[in-house]
């Protein structure tokens, strides 16, 4: 069984960068993926180094490089569309998922100061 994947030094100093430890990118045991999922997880693979930051970290993935990044994973038509509907809806749980964790930063942060 493989251990958590390399970084590359550019990935782990935007995992720093974001507030995340290394282990967010580990793999769980146990994961089921229906294959229709696969483009859209493929595409958001894809794309993972395409996030626009702002002051309070990830704002959303850019969608400029999509049309290339479709064209690489050979997705055309319907299988196009549906991908993106799922990488947008990926989209948004990472987004609310970052969100979540620097809430909880915050409130560590604010608890060690009493």
């Amino acid at each position: 069984m493989a251990g958590p994947p390399r970084l590359s030094a550019q990935d782990a100093a935007a995992i720093a960068w974001l507030g995340l430890p290394p282990q967010v990118l580990a793999k769980p045991k146990d994961l089921e993926l229906w294959p229709e999922n696969q483009p859209a997880v493929d595409l958001f693979i894809v794309l993972s180094t395409q996030w626009r930051m702002g002051p309070a970290g990830a704002v959303g993935l850019d969608y400029g490089p999509v049309p290339l990044a479709l064209s690489q994973l050979r997705l055309r038509g319907r299988q196009a569309r549906d991908a993106f509907a799922g990488l947008q809806v990926m989209e948004a749980e990472a987004l609310a998922w970052l969100a979540q964790q620097r809430e909880k930063q915050q409130r560590e942060r604010n608890h060690g100061k009493g």
